[in-house]
């Protein structure tokens, strides 16, 4: 049978029907229709539509009897007598009496604990002799739940009739096919709501809207192929014929205009063809087409000054020929026209108590008219405040704003009754199936790429003079590493404009290795310099992708997050499911960067190797199609740089190990092998150190370079000793915090590097306690428990009690911050990334400002490193509890920062540390990070040092074997302990043990590997202490610079009391 032809006569059928039901009034006079085809999975055709009829009863409204009545006119079940009407009699019983079938039986639970079969359907339907209306709440959780058969109405149905679904006997014979009709009028909007998001309910997977690549190999494109069609669902032909010749497959009475009323920021807007942008000015910011919020409403005529935006958007579009009928917009941004009929406004729609700002903003924006929308707040600072002032100039705010809250009101009354009544069913034991949770990669992606601008600027290089000035100051590994990139990029580049075809192309995949203060950041600096002046002084257009893993390490390198970056997962309750990019996201991304020709990532240690597959993954997608694209990583030149002795990441494996089957099988969602992306990279090293460069610092540099390796010599035990922080009083925690405090009132602004978030939660309040008690405000944040079911209410409270022990929890947002004028602070939130404000961005607080009730409204910081004070608001999170109920916390995304944890200081270079290196040292390569921060040796003081802690992860030792110039030991250092003193402890109830914070080291055993750096083994000779030594020297004969023995006397061993860190610790400092 031809899908073509069979599907035009099915769709002529149904206009004719549609028709008859609109001009024949059949069942009342239509005011408006929608429907919309959709396809079974054989194929077939079938339509849903909906009828508003004219003066039709609304359940809640109008009489039971007035509805009953009106459903009996037009709805039956019956099955008529052959004698009474056979044509009907055979219809009903060939189309209208259901027979289950296997698609729709499923299996329920009974109270007792029992399976059994039962139509979804609701097959069969309960007989009775008089029509029963039902109440709509049981109606909608009927939908919800298998076990609840009621609908929202029972029609008069005899013994024989209840496999026979509702149908109309005029509509039945003239169809001459299957129908179910149903009436769902009821003034809660709650079932209309259901209805409209069933039919209009999109597909779960469509086929991409990208071709294969022209230029690909016959084996990608059958990957492509495989990969594809395993994702996406199969067309029928009949739905390809619609596809091809259709002109949609939705239609309504109605002309719809989406106004987009998010704040400006927040919106999505459409860029320009590449054609347009291409002939653009580089530098010009006008990258997007003219839209009605941005030019055709703010641009109309004078006469048209008090019109609002709704009421333009309902009477006016946009014209692009002229006519009598045409206006003209001021200047020169076009012609508009009046619409033949009015349009129905529609917007996001925003809850007042969420979201109160979002809400009023929207309203103002629709109804006040205005030219600029920053004219909307007037004088007021906030958004309700400005709604309230113009309620009494314009009643229409007011009476949309009634209309609004009473078609809320409505809906949470019945949510909050269908609530109770799943509660009920939940109490006997039947569950429900989650709903799917989808990304919505929009805003993210908006600010991401706005940021990616930013990034292409560097400040004091402006001219080709400049660049070689920079370049010359390169040392001799970073100069020959500059000029492979630079050559790899410049080789992509003249492939891109045609200038080479030759064969020879290679993406450069490179990873720079180099222990802290190399210079690898200074590298980036010439690389990122020489990308700028390529494209703005030489006008050959070529970006970079600069970005790091965290956001304290990509403002180090005035880059971007490497998830912000390329939009990808991050991880979400232990999980971290790859979604690719498609449609406008897709295209906007490849839009802005089409001209990328590089992709440099730093700090590559913290990055594991299931986010390297998904850089893999979504470079394919942004570049896979271009032509010669055909390798990994999109065929772009990828570089990374970091040390592998480091960090290793907080979730996963190091990005050197190979992915396991089941880790691809879940990246991808199909076909599994083990792969290692990482043993594409070439290897190189920068080997100079640029941070402890003077003289001075020669020993601390060598005691670096073998702590990263995992081993120590008694001299770097002698020389990290004298930085030991020596404590007279008993209370050794509070010494420290005036110890702290003595540094700052000497001009120096210490950071303090603590391994676990409790320690530097305890060490950031020991610190703010010491403040005056006057200045110091508990601001509190705004909670708004929301939970389907108010007995939950209870167990969601006591459940985020819990949760605000770790911030982490809480999406960052404090339950009470306490800060003062002076505080330290770090920000918690992404707010710039072009001027550095990233998470983990540190400051001081120079204001707090109040509203007239004193609430904390604003907190204004000095950011370190940007000139200009930066104002802080709350903001607002929706962070969940447990299933069906969720927290909607207002606070101020900062928190107390004169501690940070080791991870966070990462990729920093600092010229004052403070930093404890004890027994809460938990990872292989923390030591040296914290020690490698600090430019020279005079700027560190040690809290305690523990040299046990010393390790180097054994898997990235044997990496560097096997690709280092030199050699790398795979043993690390082991160091006996002998007695420790204490400054603080954590209780556990699972470990009954202690945190030590200070140890006095016996040097008697010391295993000191035959291999390691060249520079070392000159001095290790006379630098060992080998076990067989007789001559055995203690630890405490090199505590103090003038190597004085300390004498073991009481006060000594007083100093070592246990005080418990979380109630002694507090009582003492009057806490």
């Amino acid at each position: 049978m031809d899908p073509v032809l069979t599907s035009t006569f099915i769709h002529q059928k149904f206009q004719s029907i549609h028709e008859f039901i609109i001009k024949s009034a059949c069942l009342g006079e239509v005011e408006h229709w929608f429907y919309r085809i959709e396809y079974q999975s054989r194929g077939t055709p079938h339509f849903h539509c909906m009828y508003w009829i004219k003066d039709a009863p609304i359940i809640g409204k109008s009489s039971d009897e007035a509805v009953m009545n009106f459903i009996s006119k037009h709805i039956t079940c019956e099955l008529p007598s052959k004698s009474e009407n056979i044509e009907l009699h055979n219809l009903v019983n060939k189309y209208q009496t259901h027979g289950c079938r296997r698609y729709c039986l499923k299996s329920i639970k009974s109270k007792k604990g029992k399976f059994s079969k039962a139509c979804r359907f609701g097959f069969p339907r309960r007989s009775t002799t008089k029509m029963i209306l039902y109440d709509v709440i049981d109606s909608i959780v009927g939908r919800k739940s298998s076990h609840m058969k009621k609908r929202l109405y029972n029609l008069i149905r005899k013994l024989e009739e209840v496999w026979i679904n509702d149908y109309n006997k005029l509509l039945l014979i003239l169809w001459v096919g299957n129908m179910d009709i149903q009436f769902i009028s009821e003034n809660s909007y709650a079932l209309a709501d259901y209805i409209t998001k069933y039919v209009t309910k999109a597909d779960k997977s469509h086929l991409s809207n990208e071709d294969f690549g022209l230029n690909d190999s016959i084996i990608s494109k059958l990957w492509q192929f495989a990969l594809r069609s395993l994702k996406n669902r199969e067309v029928g032909a009949y739905e390809a014929s619609d596809r091809f010749f259709r002109d949609g497959l939705y239609k309504c009475s109605e002309i719809f205009q989406f106004v987009s009323t998010f704040f400006p920021q927040n919106r999505t807007r459409i860029m320009k063809n590449l054609k347009d942008l291409d002939n653009a000015d580089p530098k010009s910011k006008d990258i997007c087409n003219k839209d009605m919020l941005s030019c055709f409403y703010p641009q109309r005529p004078d006469f048209l000054e008090n019109v609002s935006l709704k009421k333009y958007v309902e009477t006016y579009e946009r014209a692009y020929s002229a006519t009598n009928s045409c206006i003209k917009l001021k200047g020169d941004n076009g012609i508009m026209k009046k619409r033949s009929k009015k349009a129905l406004v529609y917007h996001p729609e925003f809850d007042p108590r969420v979201e109160p700002e979002k809400y009023y903003f929207s309203l103002l924006l629709l109804l006040k008219p205005w030219r600029n929308e920053n004219d909307l707040k007037g004088n007021c600072e906030t958004y309700k405040e400005a709604f309230i002032q113009n309620v009494s100039t314009l009643p229409q705010l007011q009476e949309y704003d009634k209309i609004k809250q009473n078609i809320m009101e409505t809906r949470n009354n019945m949510e909050e009754k269908v609530s109770k009544k799943i509660e009920k069913i939940d109490e006997e034991g039947i569950d429900f199936e989650p709903d799917e949770i989808e990304t919505d990669y929009g805003n993210a992606l908006d600010q991401a790429l706005n940021d990616f601008d930013a990034i292409n600027n560097v400040d004091d290089i402006s001219t080709e003079a400049d660049l070689n000035a920079l370049v010359e100051t390169l040392n001799p590994d970073q100069r020959r590493i500059y000029d492979k990139i630079i050559s790899a990029v410049d080789h992509s580049m003249d492939h891109a404009m045609k200038k080479c075809t030759c064969d020879s192309l290679q993406p450069l995949l490179l990873y720079v290795s180099g222990f802290g203060g190399t210079g690898k950041s200074y590298l980036i600096k010439a690389i990122m310099a020489w990308s700028y002046i390529t494209t703005n002084v030489l006008k050959t257009m070529c970006k970079i992708v600069l970005a790091a893993p965290t956001g304290i390490s990509a403002a180090g390198i005035s880059g971007m997050t490497l998830h912000s970056a390329l939009s990808l997962p991050i991880e979400h309750q232990g999980k971290m499911t790859y979604k690719p990019l498609t449609g406008a996201n897709l295209q906007q991304i490849q839009a802005c960067m089409r001209y990328v020709h590089c992709v440099m990532i730093d700090e590559i240690s913290m990055v594991s190797n299931l986010t390297l597959l998904h850089v893999h993954l979504r470079l394919t997608e942004i570049f896979g199609r271009r032509k010669e694209r055909n390798n990994w990583f999109g065929s772009q030149n990828v570089i990374v740089f970091g040390d592998l002795l480091q960090l290793p990441p907080v979730k996963g494996d190091e990005v050197f190990v190979s992915l396991s089957e089941n880790q691809v099988k879940t990246a991808i969602g199909t076909m599994s092998t083990e792969l290692s992306l990482w043993s594409h990279f070439n290897y190189d090293e920068l080997t100079i150190n640029q941070r402890q460069k003077n003289d001075d610092n020669a020993e601390f540099k060598e005691c670096l370079s073998r702590i990263r390796i995992g081993f120590v010599l008694h001299s770097d035990m002698m020389l990290l000793s004298k930085r030991l922080i020596e404590f007279s009083e008993e209370m050794h925690l509070e010494a420290l915090v005036n110890y702290y405090n003595g540094l700052v009132k000497d001009g120096v602004f210490p950071v303090c590097l603590l391994p676990t978030r409790s320690m530097v939660c305890q060490f950031n309040d020991a610190v703010q306690s010491k403040r005056s008690h006057d200045t110091v405000v508990n601001i509190y944040a705004n909670d708004e428990i929301d939970c389907k079911v108010k007995k939950m209410r209870d167990n969601a409270i006591q459940k985020l009690a819990k949760m605000d022990i770790d911030d982490r929890n809480t999406a960052g947002l404090e339950k009470c911050l306490r800060v003062s004028t002076g505080t330290r602070v770090m920000l918690r939130r992404n707010l710039d990334t072009g001027k550095k404000l990233v998470n983990g961005s540190t400051g001081t607080i120079i204001n707090l400002t109040s509203n007239q009730c004193g609430q904390v409204q604003t907190i204004v910081v000095n950011f370190d490193g940007i000139s200009e004070p930066v104002e802080i608001n709350r903001d607002k999170r929706k962070i969940r509890i447990f299933d069906n109920a969720y927290v909607y916390r207002e606070q101020f995304p900062i928190t107390c920062a004169y501690a940070i944890t080791i991870h966070k200081a990462q990729g920093l270079s600092l010229k004052c540390v403070m930093a404890d290196l004890g027994d809460s040292i938990f990872c292989e390569g923390q030591i040296y990070v914290a020690l490698s921060r600090v430019q020279a040796l005079s700027g560190l003081h040690l809290i305690n040092i523990n040299f046990n802690k010393i390790k180097a992860s054994s898997k990235a030792l044997e990496f560097y074997s096997s690709r280092s110039k030199q050699p790398y030991s795979s043993k690390p250092a082991r160091v006996k302990k002998r007695k420790s003193e204490f400054i603080w402890y954590t209780e556990s109830k699972r470990r009954k043990q202690t945190e030590t914070i200070r140890s006095v080291i016996d040097t008697e055993i010391i295993n000191v590997p035959s291999a390691h750096y060249k520079h070392i083994q000159k001095s290790a000779k006379d630098d060992m202490v080998s076990t067989s030594t007789k001559n055995k020297r203690k630890m405490s004969d090199v505590r103090h610079e003038k190597h004085t023995p300390i004498k073991k006397t009481k006060d000594y061993y007083k100093r070592s009391k246990l005080i418990p860190f979380n109630t002694q610790f507090s009582k003492h400092l009057g806490l």
